[in-house]
């Protein structure tokens, strides 16, 4: 073989285990920070999120949108919103990438980081909690079944105690279809509905998908969250109506790559602060008026818990 042809096959060579070398380095070991030293350095704070609810709207506003906005710029970085689907959304946010099985996780492989906080409204679930790590509460919630007004289904009387509640609402699910989100806090296959012969029906991830098809009759009830249902019930009045919890009470926080325990702990400490100067008060009172007496009672039992 000619030199030239065994030094222009060596160039080629080396040009493309650069390539390799390269793309694997930026895939598997992301340069991009999660640490709080880095956030500052790079002077970008990036909130992973999607549109749900109040907590982030299709225009990128909304209660997490701004709570994240005041902690860049407690930090003195910029904010960054950078669109990340929920069944992305923490392999987006730890480098690691997970399918959910009937026997629980499965690790399946790396992928490149893409912020640094997620926030969307997110409810902390046990399964979730072995992926990343949660902040202290932002937000009450429980898991509501929703139905149309003129549907033949009653509205509980609550009981005072949940089990109870909940128990009286899945024993008129008999023959209905019940629709939410797969894979997520309103995914009907959470709470053996199916045991009480309901007919479980997944839709997208979104309250427009969800309340679309319950208004246009395909199916009989939806699961919804808390702020998402008041939120449904001031949209349509007199359309609507919430029949009792399919869940217990529940918590949204934000989350964090396991590895980010000081950017953790500087949010969890900025939160603090806003819930105890007003700021909190300020952003609940813009997107969940309706819920201002239950996330009082809920800050007040939170800051007990703290002190004890």
């Amino acid at each position: 073989m000619p030199q030239n042809s065994k030094r222009r096959g060596f160039l080629s060579f080396k040009t493309i285990l650069g390539v390799f070398l390269l793309l694997f380095c930026t895939g598997v070991q992301s340069s991009w920070a999660v640490t709080l030293k880095e956030i500052r350095e790079r002077g970008t704070l990036r909130h992973l999120g999607f549109p749900y609810s109040q907590f982030v709207t299709p225009n990128h506003n909304g209660m997490d949108v701004d709570i994240i906005k005041l902690f860049a710029q407690h930090l003195g970085v910029r904010y960054e919103f950078v669109e990340s689907p929920h069944t992305r959304m923490f392999a987006d946010l730890t480098g690691r990438q997970y399918h959910l099985t009937g026997k629980g996780m499965t690790y399946a492989g790396s992928t490149p980081i893409r912020g640094d906080i997620a926030a969307a409204g997110l409810t902390v679930a046990p399964w979730r909690e072995k992926i990343v790590r949660f902040s202290i509460p932002t937000f009450p919630t429980q898991v509501w079944l929703m139905t149309r007004a003129e549907l033949p289904l009653v509205p509980i009387t609550p009981s005072g105690h949940t089990e109870e509640d909940i128990q009286a609402v899945k024993k008129q699910l008999k023959g209905r279809s019940v629709a939410g989100a797969k894979d997520t806090s309103i995914d009907p296959a959470l709470y053996g509905l199916e045991e009480f012969g309901a007919h479980i029906i997944h839709y997208g991830s979104s309250a427009h998908d969800h309340i679309g098809a319950l208004l246009q009759g395909n199916t009989d009830t939806i699961l919804t969250d808390e702020p998402d249902a008041l939120v449904l019930l001031g949209i349509w009045p007199g359309k609507l109506k919430v029949i009792g919890p399919i869940s217990d009470k529940q918590r949204i926080a934000v989350a964090f790559a396991p590895e980010s325990e000081e950017l953790l702990e500087a949010f969890n400490a900025f939160l603090h602060s806003c819930m105890n100067d007003g700021s909190y008060d300020v952003i609940i009172n813009r997107y969940y008026p309706e819920a201002v007496r239950n996330v009082e009672a809920f800050i007040e039992k939170q800051n007990h818990a703290d002190e004890e």
